[in-house]
């Protein structure tokens, strides 16, 4: 018998990371803003810029949308990502990017509940095609695995609430505690998640020595301390001093919020980088000798 190991592989570089970041970041900054305008009445989403902070999430995705078509080294033959809708989902991601777009769009100049709905649809089914194209990579022991694309859409909807709190902490916009609240709740799912994923999980040799890096000190530090549990804390702090207006008092309030916030995005891109780039060693092959037959 004779054992090939696990080799590393670059699989997709940074401008795949760069769309990965983006793209989920967009997305869940993007069903947070829909929920705040269905649920959190009162609150700065049903301003006069709520449609400001919808053009947001477009703009980021059609960047990471620009960026992936250098991954191949021919940008301008990035439209030919589209050409295998079957079986490829980097194409369905390409599609439902753009689809979403020109949704999102058009609802900010024609804001109508029916083109709302369809950016929510079309938004949702763009993140779960990202976590596939990773789940589908089937030769890589740290993607093949169910929690991958789970993983990949709670972190997207965590560095969505990060770049919500940049956004109204930047605005000095109300700060509801039903927006706190949410984030804590987010976080600690994404946090659980990771965990069961990285730390926790009892999969085969070829995925603990892929994902290796996940629990190294400075990732776990990084990840869930900077990432997660810092930014709870924080969180947590500002609760109590919420009032009824959703104004925060002093300029140091609006500073724990934003140095909330750039943990939470900063902790998010740390793991995607890490699960992109490093965790990409393909699994173990055994081989081995043919039996001899006698034939007589």
């Amino acid at each position: 018998m004779e054992s090939i190991q696990p080799v590393r592989y670059r699989v997709w570089g940074w401008p795949a990371v760069a769309n990965f970041v983006m793209g989920g970041m967009a997305s869940g900054f993007y069903l947070l803003n829909f929920l705040g305008t269905s649920l959190w009445k009162g609150s700065a989403f049903n301003g006069p810029r709520a449609n400001m902070f919808s053009l947001l999430s477009p703009l980021l995705i059609v960047l990471g949308l620009l960026l992936i078509t250098f991954e191949a080294g021919r940008p301008l033959r990035g439209v030919y990502i589209l050409g295998n809708l079957r079986s490829s989902w980097m194409s369905r991601e390409v599609l439902f990017g753009i689809l979403f777009v020109l949704s999102a769009s058009i609802n900010c100049i024609f804001p109508l509940p029916v083109l709302h709905l369809l950016s929510v649809g079309l938004v949702i089914c763009y993140l779960i095609s990202q976590g596939y194209m990773v789940y589908r990579g089937r030769a890589l022991a740290a993607w093949n695995v169910p929690l991958a694309p789970v993983l990949f859409l709670t972190s997207a909807v965590v560095s969505g609430f990060g770049l919500l709190l940049i956004v109204m902490s930047l605005s000095r916009l109300a700060i509801s505690v039903q927006i706190l609240v949410t984030g804590l709740v987010c976080l600690f799912v994404n946090l659980l998640v990771y965990v069961l994923y990285a730390v926790t999980s009892l999969g085969s040799f070829d995925f603990r020595e892929a994902t290796a890096d996940l629990r190294k000190p400075v990732s776990l530090m990084v990840i869930l301390g900077m990432g997660h549990l810092v930014p709870a804390f924080l969180l947590i702090l500002l609760l109590p001093t919420v009032g009824l207006s959703g104004m925060l008092s002093s300029h140091f309030q609006y500073l724990l919020l934003i140095l909330a916030s750039l943990a939470i995005v900063s902790g998010g891109t740390f793991q995607k980088v890490l699960i992109i780039l490093r965790c990409n060693s393909a699994r173990s092959i055994t081989m081995g000798r043919p039996q001899n037959r006698y034939c007589g």
